[in-house]
């Protein structure tokens, strides 16, 4: 580890480039995904689009906490990567959601594998 003056350089202690400035943006963003995923699953009759905005909230809720320093189990993680996969193969072959919902669910479920990943070599 390179020394400056004496001391060692600055690491964040959250893993992210601000340190503690993005966790706020990140709890508002969680918000906005569950409140789309109640306002769908009451107020609307598209239930696909329900379950995939609050799929997307579990999994920022989770890699919130992760951020914060206290990461959930391995199998939590493993958890939210299948029912992602599911998600994406449903959005992307069977239900008219649209083919960026499936690319986009695969994409937070290969981030949920790379977290499952981490957990598993501390």
């Amino acid at each position: 580890m390179l020394v400056f003056r004496g001391r060692a350089p600055f690491k964040p202690k959250y893993g992210t480039i601000g340190g503690r400035s993005l966790i706020p943006f990140h709890l508002l963003i969680l918000l906005l995904f569950l409140g789309l995923g109640l306002f769908f699953l009451f107020f609307t009759t598209s239930y696909m689009e329900a379950v995939h905005y609050l799929l997307i909230a579990l999994y920022l809720y989770i890699s919130l906490f992760e951020l914060l320093g206290k990461p959930f189990a391995r199998w939590i993680y493993l958890l939210t990567m299948v029912l992602l996969v599911g998600d994406g193969m449903l959005n992307m072959f069977v239900f008219s959601t649209g083919l960026l919902s499936g690319i986009f669910s695969f994409f937070l479920a290969f981030l949920a594998w790379k977290s499952a990943q981490r957990l598993k070599n501390v």
